[in-house]
């Protein structure tokens, strides 16, 4: 999965958060290429919003399936024209995880 760091100017209202991310799920997700390629096929993209007062205007950008983003990385000139600094964090593999729905099945 590649990892996208997002944070939006420190000026920007709550509205502004809610526009920003209207534009990611509506105008940037469906707008990448999620065929197979040579650099992977895009199998999931997550949008997080910091959640603690002092990161609420930033995000991180989960794209799954993908070396170095794949085609999401053609959208990164996109969200910087919505006034976004967009940071690459590069590629990582998820090693594990739990969740409490799942722990019924186990």
């Amino acid at each position: 999965m590649y990892v996208y760091s997002i944070k939006l100017p420190e000026h920007k209202q709550e509205s502004d958060s809610e526009t920003f991310e209207r534009f990611m799920l509506e105008e940037v997700f469906p707008a990448i290429d999620k065929s197979s390629r040579r650099d992977g096929q895009v199998t999931g993209l997550v949008l997080l919003k910091g959640n603690n007062p002092d990161i609420i205007n930033e995000y991180l950008w989960f794209v799954h399936g993908t070396v170095n983003a794949g085609a999401a990385s053609q959208q990164e000139d996109n969200i910087r024209a919505f006034g976004a600094e967009v940071s690459q964090k590069g590629d990582w593999d998820e090693r594990g995880s739990w969740f409490a729905e799942n722990a019924a099945t186990e």
